[in-house]
């Protein structure tokens, strides 16, 4: 009796000490600052898609700091030089997917409280964006206003 005592105690120290699931190590947002990748396929036009580092997600919409080498079929942000600070609503989403965490929107629809929370800790500023921080981005980036991808398409925006 005393043998199996001794044998699952030190099976059960042992698996205590294998990792089993994601790791910070394995996990490329807990490495830096940045947030993760994501790519948006856009309701409209067909083929319209952008990429770029999550900044931060909300309830009606997430910010995305794209550049013109990972933007397709939107000649808004398309047509500008360096980076592009977009505000994409969730209704112009067809699909959006994370690195490293899947498929998050599917067919415009928002996702719910507990995909949002788990988005904006991936995020680079998960506390979100206030209107100074906005302010300060934009100025880095040559920027007047935030791109906004609304259902017609793209407009910049002063939010």
């Amino acid at each position: 009796m005393r043998k199996i005592l001794v044998a699952g105690s030190a099976a059960i120290l042992l698996s205590a000490c294998i990792p089993v699931g994601q790791t910070a190590g394995g996990f490329v947002p807990a490495k830096g600052p940045q947030g993760v990748r994501a790519r948006l396929d856009l309701v409209t036009p067909p083929g319209a898609a952008i990429s770029g580092e999550l900044l931060a997600v909300s309830d009606s919409a997430l910010y995305v700091l794209t550049d013109s080498a990972h933007v397709t079929l939107v000649p808004e942000i398309d047509s500008r030089p360096g980076h592009t600070v977009v505000l994409a609503r969730w209704s112009v989403i067809r699909r959006l997917e994370l690195d490293q965490m899947g498929t998050k929107v599917k067919d415009g629809t928002a996702p719910d409280w507990k995909d949002r929370s788990a988005m904006s800790r991936v995020s680079r500023f998960p506390q979100g964006v206030s209107p100074e921080l906005m302010h300060r981005l934009l100025s880095a980036y040559g920027q007047d206003a935030t791109v906004v991808l609304m259902g017609a398409g793209a407009s910049p925006d002063s939010q």
